[in-house]
């Protein structure tokens, strides 16, 4: 009887042992599961390649002047360094250009912004002036979340507008100057 109490025993503590190791080992492959969200092997050789290209000479209403033209930085999502004088309600400056997803990977914005300009004139002409990103093809404006397959061109046409409703003139012009345009992507 103590001879099958020991072998009971010990069958247990070995059984006890094997579903400890089992459990360990699924928890090790469903957490690495979880952090790549993808099967293993299948992200190989994929690469991200998003970049502004082609940007048009900037177009001008009214009385608007380019008085600097922008850059893109090369193989970015930036566009800077542009300036231009509005003078008058419904004048605008517009930039086009290709967003191009040259890569593997299809991705959506994540965020743009408009950074470092600098307004010279008068507080209350200056909050008179409009930014607008739009889609060439649809007119609708650029929004986070927006996707970009792989593979995929969009053209985007950047505007900036003296307000047109607009009661006061500005006794100057009004100068939008090192205007920088930043649009972040992510993997979709």
């Amino acid at each position: 009887m103590i001879g099958d109490k020991k072998i009971r025993i010990l069958s247990f503590i070995s059984l006890f042992i094997s579903i400890v190791g089992l459990t360990i080992a699924f928890m090790t492959i469903t957490t690495m599961v979880k952090i790549n969200k993808l099967p293993m092997g299948s992200n190989d050789n994929k690469y991200w390649d998003i970049h502004f290209e082609n940007l048009k000479n900037g177009k001008t209403t009214g009385d608007a002047k380019i008085e600097k033209s922008p850059k893109i930085s090369l193989n970015t999502t930036n566009i800077t360094g542009f300036s231009f004088r509005l003078v008058k309600p419904k004048d605008s400056v517009s930039y086009e250009f290709d967003v191009k997803n040259n890569g593997d990977l299809d991705a959506k914005i994540s965020s743009f912004t408009k950074q470092n300009s600098i307004c010279n004139g008068i507080d209350e002409f200056c909050n008179n002036i409009n930014y607008e990103l739009i889609y060439k093809d649809s007119g609708k404006p650029v929004k986070v979340a927006d996707e970009l397959k792989a593979g995929d061109i969009t053209t985007m046409i950047l505007k900036v507008s003296y307000n047109e409703d607009a009661t006061e003139l500005p006794s100057k012009a009004t100068i939008i100057d090192n205007l920088n345009i930043v649009i972040l992507y992510e993997q979709s």
